[in-house]
């Protein structure tokens, strides 16, 4: 077995940045600031769009730093990709982010304040198993998993000596066949090798390894700390981000959807939405998902007038958002499984690469929930399966490593389609293949004092996380309200 649950991360989680937490007050302070004078008649200060923990974030800080604000949001709730269920059977059922990765950072400081109780949810390791068929499958071995484990370790190796050596254009899955081939390595080793990468690799980044950069897909911050999950459910933050919001004054707006941003005046920006309305204000805060910034205004997209500077559209081009989809299962007291909080599993040829990873909370929450993980390719469902196709097979893979006298037919179920979402269009950022490695600055950075952009996509040290998020906002508050005194 491994010794360790894999890392999880992404719009899941929010990542650790050791002493970042105390430092941001002190960030914040020079921005407290008494009111500027009014802004003309129907126009504010700063309009924010979205309303996920980059947009609140921002809209707090700006607001603390003496400006009036609005918040635009598409959906008819606030969060974004955090978005909790709350079920008086079930507890606090988290459609898209899950967990808070490392401490301390601003996520367990904002827990510790709240007194928000925190799960340790690594405490137990995973079991492996491999499908030999519909209805059967056999555990991994622990002298596979070391010799697998070994091999993985010599990838990552060999992998480090490639980015060093490489150019841009390559893919990951270059430097993956590449060892395979210089190691002459057997089948039963590939099989190994295939799994590890998943596991570690297309699990957590939410891409195959033919779309992730050789050299820059992990070019992140370490994690520091153990991961954890909030009791009350992750909405908790965004909700508090709302309430502090709120109460400086902010107007937040729902179903409001951004078809056009206008900055062409140069000394202030108009925002129109789908049902024509404008908002002016003096400059404005973009928190768009990558995915919307990316479509064309057709599909979902917005329009910037003028268009956004080429480094920007080129940042925008090279990252690519990564799809993680969850089959949520939620089965009666009886059922009966393994006591690890991780199982991944070698699928069969037929599976499509689904049902690689599940995750039980049992031992974390107490509630007998299992969550399917699907990854990258196998996250996009391109046979189109039904909602009850896919809760289905996700059982079938579970009955086959458990028995099927111990996983009864589910009480409930939740299928998420965030490829399909069109305020997100995919789960969260990940950089591909041809990319530079500036990108993620490159889509921070202001458009002169009219423009300033956040969101997991935009942070540098913790991308595609929250707590990337999190920092992202208050640094693009921060440098708005520099420059605007």
């Amino acid at each position: 077995m491994p010794t360790a649950a894999p890392r999880r991360r992404g719009w899941r989680a929010g990542t650790a940045r050791a002493a970042a937490a105390a430092p941001l007050l002190l960030l914040l302070a020079p921005l407290i600031a008494a009111p500027r004078p009014a802004a003309a008649a129907g126009e504010v200060d700063a309009i924010v769009i979205g309303a996920g923990v980059a947009g609140l974030k921002a809209a707090l800080d700006l607001a603390t730093g003496g400006n009036s604000v609005t918040v635009l949001e598409a959906r008819p709730r606030t969060g974004g990709r955090i978005h909790t269920l709350n079920d008086p059977r079930w507890g606090a059922v988290e459609l898209g982010a899950q967990w808070i990765h490392g401490q301390p950072n601003v996520l367990t400081d904002l827990c510790k304040e709240r007194g928000w109780k925190r799960l340790p949810s690594d405490l137990v390791g995973g079991v492996g198993y491999e499908a030999t068929s519909q209805t059967t499958a056999k555990e991994i071995t622990d002298a596979q998993w070391t010799a697998w484990e070994k091999l993985f370790s010599d990838l990552e190796e060999r992998i480090e000596v490639l980015q060093e050596e490489s150019s841009d254009g390559k893919n990951l899955a270059w430097g993956v066949k590449k060892f395979i081939r210089e190691e002459d390595l057997t089948d039963s080793q590939i099989k190994g090798v295939d799994f590890m990468v998943n596991q570690e690799w297309v699990q957590e980044y939410a891409a195959s390894t033919k779309r992730l950069s050789l050299n820059w897909f992990d070019n992140d911050a370490e994690d520091l700390g153990g991961d954890s999950i909030i009791e009350r459910g992750y909405s908790a933050v965004p909700d508090d981000l709302l309430s502090q919001a709120r109460a400086k004054g902010v107007k937040v707006l729902l179903n409001q959807t951004v078809a056009e941003v206008d900055y062409s005046e140069g000394d202030s920006v108009v925002v129109t939405t789908t049902d024509g309305q404008a908002y002016t204000a003096s400059f404005a805060v973009v928190t768009l998902p990558l995915g919307v910034l990316q479509a064309k205004k057709r599909d979902g997209g917005v329009a910037f007038s003028p268009r956004l500077p080429s480094t920007k559209r080129r940042a925008i081009k090279n990252l690519k958002m990564g799809v993680l989809n969850k089959v949520i299962l939620g089965f009666p007291d009886s059922a009966k499984w393994t006591q690890y909080n991780w199982v991944d599993r070698i699928p069969l040829p037929t599976d499509a690469g689904r049902w690689r990873e599940f995750f039980s909370l049992r031992n974390i929450t107490g509630k007998p929930l299992i969550v399917a993980f699907n990854a990258g390719d196998a996250a996009l469902y391109g046979d189109d399966p039904s909602d009850e196709t896919l809760v289905a097979d996700a059982v079938s893979a579970l009955r086959a490593m458990f028995g099927a006298d111990n996983i009864p037919d589910p009480d409930y179920s939740l299928v998420t389609r965030w490829h399909q979402d069109p305020y997100t269009f995919g789960s969260y950022s990940v950089v591909a293949a041809g990319a530079k490695g500036t990108e993620r600055k490159d889509l921070a950075a202001p458009v002169g004092k009219l423009l300033y952009f956040a969101g997991e996509a935009a942070d540098v040290d913790y991308p595609s996380t929250v707590q990337g998020a999190w920092l992202s906002g208050a640094a693009a508050a921060k440098a708005a309200v520099l420059d605007h005194p």
